[in-house]
């Protein structure tokens, strides 16, 4: 077995899909795991977004130490 990532932005790539769907031996699968993952993620970026606006509002910054940026914002 083999696993190949296409992205589907390009008419080339469509034209790739195409072409292999018409094929029986290969089999297309969804994800979930990726899915949730960027779910997870895009969720953890609105709530750093929102908070990083009411702190700006508020007059207020964030220090943050550039060899250790996921620990300064709290994401370790």
């Amino acid at each position: 077995m083999i696993t190949v990532k296409i992205k589907e932005n390009s008419k080339q790539a469509k034209a790739i899909i195409e072409f292999l769907k018409t094929c029986d031996f290969v089999e297309f699968l969804e994800n979930p795991t990726v899915k949730t993952i960027k779910k997870t993620n895009s969720d953890n970026l609105d709530k750093l977004i929102k908070n990083a606006e009411k702190q700006i509002k508020e007059g207020k910054t964030t220090t943050v130490n550039t060899k250790d940026i996921w620990g300064s914002l709290g994401l370790k």
